[in-house]
């Protein structure tokens, strides 16, 4: 065995080694494999594995001498082939996922173009022996690419840019953050794939998609720890410990605002269209809310159909535009094709630090005004 070849399996030892923990991770938290999000990562973690195994041995199983040598070369290269694009339609499928929550797998045409390119990939595989199109075993059982070859790669290319395109058309349905980790994937094995073409000898394509892996992995927890899991707004725990860094700068005379918002009529969307419109419901909001104001404001989804923003300026001049704003966006949603018309209750408030002295009192304040907006609504009709 060739001083290259063991190079390139302790590459991939190691690779599947952290694979290994990451995925053991994600088991052993008692809660993470309930989620959809989970799910698709263990399958990434496992189709990924899978990839790396059968690459190591296609090295392994290289110019193997006689009629065994090259049934094992055959065999060994079209399971690669025939693993290769799975990885990245399952990506595919997470970023549609994470970037769009709530919306069943099976109706998105991502699920549908991952599964179309795993099955073109099983096919090319299942082929190029008999025909030698992705690739073919020279008289001494050494690989050698098929005129396909090219093609094939061109069309991993673009599986490898749809889920970075999804991320950019998307990218104010996430944070900053996610969007960092996630449109990383794409890119870290792009970069390992162009120096393994420069550096010879070396095995970076697969070693960067571990760290893509891992990086996508940062994220997974950081959704499941701080975020709302069905609207991709952050959480209530992430509220109150947001709050409590801007109490300590209120104590300095820098205050802050809030906006407490609650879905009107959301008992009769979900008794009328039933809990799947719902949260269907739900879901838009939250997009009208990272719609209407700035990147750097606080969107959480406070509990059931009520929503909290949380604005770093005392000006009520910017907080009346950004309530304006919130409620010219959700008039505008609304469409007469859609089972339901979106309203929403809000109370508006500047943080005091006199009269709210804590978080939990000025919450509290939002929710009261919050609700004479509602019985406002309600003398109204």
């Amino acid at each position: 065995m060739s001083v290259e070849t063991l190079l390139r399996i302790e590459i991939d030892l190691f690779a599947l080694a952290i694979l290994a923990i990451i995925g053991t991770s994600v088991v052993m938290r008692s809660r993470d494999h309930r989620f959809i999000d989970s799910k698709l990562f263990l399958l990434l973690i496992a189709s990924v594995g899978l990839v790396i195994v059968s690459e190591g041995a296609t090295w392994v199983v290289d110019g193997l001498p006689g009629t065994a040598g090259r049934i094992a070369g055959y065999v060994v290269n079209s399971i690669f082939y025939a693993l290769i694009m799975i990885p990245m339609g399952i990506y595919l499928v997470y970023v549609d996922h994470f970037t769009a929550p709530g919306k069943p797998l099976f109706l998105s045409p991502f699920f549908w173009t991952a599964i179309a390119f795993a099955f073109m990939g099983i096919v090319f595989a299942a082929v190029s022996p008999l025909k030698g199109l992705l690739f073919y075993l020279d008289e001494g059982n050494i690989y050698h690419r098929g005129p396909m070859n090219s093609l094939f790669n061109l069309l991993m290319t673009f599986m490898g840019l749809l889920p970075a395109c999804l991320l950019l058309k998307r990218r104010r349905n996430i944070s900053s953050a996610s969007f960092l980790n996630l449109i990383l994937y794409p890119i870290m094995p792009t970069i390992g794939g162009i120096l393994q073409v420069f550096i010879y000898g070396t095995n970076l394509f697969w070693a960067a998609t571990v760290i893509a892996v891992l990086l996508t992995f940062v994220n997974v927890q950081n959704r499941q720890i701080d975020n709302d899991y069905l609207t991709g707004t952050f959480n209530r725990s992430s509220l109150q410990e947001y709050l409590a860094g801007l109490l300590r700068r209120a104590r300095g005379r820098q205050t802050f605002s809030g906006i407490m918002l609650d879905l009107d009529y959301f008992k009769q969307i979900n008794d009328r269209c039933g809990h799947s419109v719902g949260d269907q419901a739900l879901i838009e909001m939250a997009a009208i809310l990272h719609a209407s104001v700035r990147k750097t404001d606080f969107v959480a989804r406070y509990g059931g159909d009520e929503f909290i923003v949380i604005l770093e300026t005392g000006d009520p001049l910017v907080l009346d535009e950004v309530l304006a704003r919130i409620k010219a966006n959700i008039a505008a949603s609304n469409r007469p094709s859609k089972p339901y018309a979106l309203s929403a209750s809000m109370g508006r408030a500047i943080f005091d630090l006199e009269l709210d002295r804590n978080f939990d009192i000025f919450i509290k304040r939002l929710d009261r005004l919050m609700y004479e907006d509602k019985a406002r609504l309600a003398i109204g009709s």
